[in-house]
């Protein structure tokens, strides 16, 4: 019995190891939780005037930036985000397009050429429900528009599922794990 503890303990341990070196935990022991809440259908409509009327950036420049990808393969029971199920490509197509042209709106109306980050999360949603391509597409243009030299954690929620077999070889090779070498 005992013997059968510790192999499952050294078997945990090492799974430990291998997804710090996959750059899947945070190794910097900060924290900077980024959550959405109320739900985003709660906000009223409003001008970009109103959206900005008052807002002063922050004093050391830096942003904490959420990244919301609103697709699933299934809900889970504890999730309040609005989120769209099943593949849906052309959708998920649409929104980046959608969403890269929002970074751009905000970072007009703040006059940033890119936004100076402290941290990010990319949630949802499961942004890994993003197929190969569209998680590069993503990645590429989202990095683009960020100064991350002073980035501490970069969180990306991931459903296991989404990284295994073939498409979830194709996931890690560009994925959020490497593509900021040096702060995860």
């Amino acid at each position: 019995m005992i013997a059968g503890s510790m192999a499952s303990a050294r078997a945990r341990i090492a799974d430990c190891r291998r997804l710090q070196e996959a750059g899947l935990i945070n190794l910097a022991g900060e924290f900077y939780p980024s959550v959405h809440y109320p739900p985003i259908t709660m906000y009223a409509a409003m001008t970009e005037e109103q959206l900005l009327a008052g807002y002063r950036l922050p004093e050391d420049g830096l942003f904490d930036v959420y990244a919301h990808i609103p697709f699933c393969h299934r809900r889970c029971v504890f999730c309040h985000y609005p989120v769209k199920l099943g593949p849906q490509e052309e959708e998920k197509d649409r929104y980046l397009d959608a969403m890269e042209k929002e970074i751009d709106i905000y970072r007009r109306l703040l006059g940033l050429d890119r936004v100076r980050v402290r941290s990010i999360l990319v949630g949802g949603g499961t942004p890994s429900h993003l197929t190969p391509r569209q998680l590069t597409r993503f990645l590429e243009y989202f990095l683009a528009r960020l100064d991350v030299s002073r980035c501490r954690q970069f969180n990306y929620d991931v459903d296991p599922a989404t990284l295994v077999g073939p498409e979830g070889l194709e996931r890690r090779r560009f994925g959020a794990f490497r593509a900021l070498p040096g702060i995860i």
